[in-house]
């Protein structure tokens, strides 16, 4: 049993569709470099459990084991490689974290013909939940999720920081079925200026697609904090009103469309009312 993770960037083909081949060389080499910079400074750590390759704009990452430090060690380098990717790279990452058998089978064959084989129903079922909502975020599976829980609980853990994780991870309902995403946009992330700025600057090239929203949704819940929530708004409000299109009206417009969650639709009403009822005062 291990742990796998699936991760892609968030519209590649689009983002080819703008480039040609030098460029899109150069941005894929810049994805890369991050990613190989994020695994040099786990590998540093004493008995770092992760391993991992690359294949065009996706990144498969495996653990050696099912243990607590090997989902430790897979949750902090994914959380890692995420912001840093969105920081250096202006790339966006979703992906899924299953749980169950994988391995990766070397192939001898030709000379000038690399193969390997992967093999698992761990590898299948993370793939599948990278794309499963339109969230960016990292969907887990049940039993990730399940182990998240039961790790946090258990007394003689080797680890504190299981309530830190916790924190970010996300169980929510679409439709009929229930889901579980761990968030590495949270809303303290995005109160970093530079951070929010570079989210509502892909959300305009997008056209603010029902991701954003999502994101911006679950980076909300579990806050206490209402000044936070509200300086969220206020700024976000504030970058888009300072462009140079009309893409305030597309960022309201677009917010109650039906792939928006519920609970975006309800906070953001909740501020603008405030915002008229502080007005007319």
């Amino acid at each position: 049993m291990k742990y796998v993770a699936f991760l892609d960037i968030l519209g590649f083909k689009n983002i080819l569709d703008k480039m040609d081949q030098k460029a899109a060389q150069n941005f894929i080499m810049r994805f890369s470099k991050t990613i190989f910079q994020v695994f040099q400074s786990f590998e540093k750590k004493k008995a770092f459990k992760v391993k991992g390759y690359i294949v065009s704009d996706s990144l498969v990452l495996y653990s050696e084991d099912s243990s607590e430090k090997a989902l430790v060690n897979l949750i902090e380098v994914v959380e890692t490689i995420c912001r840093d990717e969105y920081i250096q790279n202006n790339i966006l990452i979703r992906g899924g974290i299953a749980k169950g058998d994988f391995a990766r089978i070397k192939a001898s064959g030709l000379i000038n013909l690399e193969k390997a084989l992967i093999v698992g129903k761990s590898y299948v079922k993370a793939y599948q939940l990278e794309g499963v909502n339109k969230v960016i975020g990292i969907n887990l599976s049940k039993e990730v999720y399940q182990d998240i829980l039961d790790y946090e609980n258990q007394l003689d853990s080797e680890f504190s920081h299981w309530s830190q994780i916790k924190s970010k991870a996300i169980m929510y309902k679409n439709k009929k079925d229930t889901y579980y995403l761990l968030k590495y946009i949270t809303l303290d992330f995005l109160l970093d200026d530079n951070n929010l700025s570079r989210f509502v600057n892909l959300a305009n090239q997008s056209n603010w697609l029902e991701h954003y929203y999502n994101t911006l949704s679950f980076a909300l819940q579990k806050e206490r904090s209402s000044k936070k929530k509200k300086k969220l708004f206020v700024k976000i409000v504030q970058i888009v009103s300072d462009s140079k299109d009309n893409s305030l009206e597309l960022f309201i417009e677009n917010a109650f469309k039906d792939g928006v969650e519920k609970y975006f639709k309800a906070y953001f009403l909740k501020h603008i009312g405030k915002s008229l009822l502080g007005g007319i005062k």
